[in-house]
């Protein structure tokens, strides 16, 4: 096995419906593909099983999707408060065309922080070209300000296209005047059944300067940046560079899951394979049954053989199998040849000053696997360290208290530099933080 099977997924997709009111170009969704498919909604039976089972199952995060979720405002609603209410953190996808500050000011009441919404363009007619809306962008920018004024976090995530390639660094900026200071620039994933994609997807050149935009963007205008997929090292090679990309890996099936409208069970988003039915199955019978997204059997051999697999994960395996009709095929954007010739950052642990005070956060949430406890701090719920049974216990005997890494030493009889290294990497990690 390449990864160890969890109890149950980290973080959920849950697509609320297959409906959408725009009609993006880029849409990865199968289902806006095929005719054949039909729509669906998830109906307030299926969601009331579906945030049983996340609740049952210890989920640490939940992101509710579509289709476009605001197209079921009850149902969205009635999951939050249910989840929230069960500690579980949520987090919601919508393109905001919708989103009135009534609705905005419900989201901040059920405990929901933040949004995130899609634009294709600081220009408002290429952006409705690309969502093939008229008025969409306008609708998408009062969306922004209802959301804003009600206190939610907005962050916004840019598809990139060949139609927009040129425009990465026009648009974040146009967003920060927006007050919108997290952006993430993604390229267009090919959908599993469209034609003709080869028109939208960027090059490998035009890939490499996206990442150079987005580090310019973090170092002079101070926004976070990001990308919501991984790709392979050897797609572009500067690895300390662009960390925001290099720290991600694909977790489909092995952290994460989609839970479709008509209850089927995905490993991801992209993928169009249903691995069960939450209805009928239930969620972890679905989880279990990924094993194919674990063992490394959807892995082409090169990547199998590259010594840089355990830091890269190998790509998208949808995208391999759209481009190349199989998923043990190598990432569309992979370049082998590249890999000698990358130097992975030597992620040095920063050692804190002596007598630096710590605490314990207030929240912390924890899930007991059989290697180990998943721990995670309200920042880090879709990202939780996997910490030893011993040091889960450590923490938890130091709540509510102001101590050093010296005081650790003495207080379990760890020797300084031991101790000195946890407190570091529990801080790294944000279970820990400076008092």
């Amino acid at each position: 096995m390449f990864y160890k099977t969890l109890s149950a997924p980290i973080t959920v997709q849950v697509e609320l419906t297959t409906a959408c009111d725009n009609d993006c170009l880029y849409c990865y969704n199968h289902w806006r593909h095929d005719k054949h498919i039909p729509g669906a909604n998830m109906h307030r039976d299926l969601l009331e099983k579906v945030v049983s089972d996340l609740i049952d199952s210890n989920v640490f995060q939940v992101t509710f999707t579509g289709g476009e979720v605001l197209l079921r405002k009850k149902e969205l609603f009635f999951g939050l408060e249910q989840l929230i209410r069960a500690g579980v953190s949520c987090a919601v996808n919508s393109n905001l065309t919708m989103m009135t500050y009534e609705d905005a000011t419900k989201l901040y009441e059920l405990g929901l922080r933040g949004v995130m919404t899609s634009v294709s363009s600081h220009l408002a007619s290429n952006h409705d070209h690309i969502f093939q809306r008229k008025g969409a962008f306008d609708f998408t920018m009062q969306g922004i300000e209802n959301a804003q004024k009600a206190g939610l976090h907005v962050a916004v995530s840019m598809v990139v296209t060949s139609h927009n390639v040129d425009q990465v660094y026009e648009t974040a900026l146009a967003m920060k005047a927006r007050g919108v200071m997290e952006f993430y620039a993604t390229k267009a994933s090919p959908p599993v059944n469209a034609v003709n994609f080869d028109q939208f997807m960027v090059t490998q050149q035009q890939l490499q300067a996206m990442l150079e935009t987005l580090q310019s963007l973090k170092l002079d205008e101070g926004i976070e940046v990001g990308v919501l997929e991984c790709y392979p090292l050897c797609s572009y090679g500067h690895t300390g560079r662009y960390s925001f990309v290099s720290d991600r890996r694909c977790s489909a099936g092995v952290t994460t899951c989609t839970i479709g409208a008509d209850g089927s069970v995905r490993p991801c988003s992209h993928s169009d394979v249903s691995y069960g039915d939450i209805a009928n199955e239930g969620l972890k019978a679905a989880w279990f049954g990924m094993t194919d997204q674990r063992d490394g059997s959807l892995l082409p051999e090169t990547c199998k053989q590259c010594k840089l697999l355990s830091s890269c994960s190998g790509g998208c395996r949808v995208d391999a199998f759209c481009c190349n009709g199989s998923f043990d095929t190598l990432d569309p954007y992979a370049s082998p040849e590249r890999v000698s010739r990358i130097e992975l950052p030597s992620n040095e642990l920063e050692l804190l000053k002596p007598g630096q005070l710590l605490m314990v956060p207030s929240f912390l949430r924890a899930r007991a696997e059989e290697f180990g406890v998943l721990c995670a701090s309200e920042k880090t719920m879709a990202m939780p360290a996997l910490l030893t049974a011993d040091t889960y216990a450590l923490i938890n005997s130091l709540k509510g208290q102001v101590f050093t890494a010296e005081d650790v030493s003495d207080s379990f009889d760890i020797p300084l530099r031991d101790a000195q290294k946890l407190c570091a990497m529990l801080v790294r990690d944000t279970l820990l933080v400076k008092a």
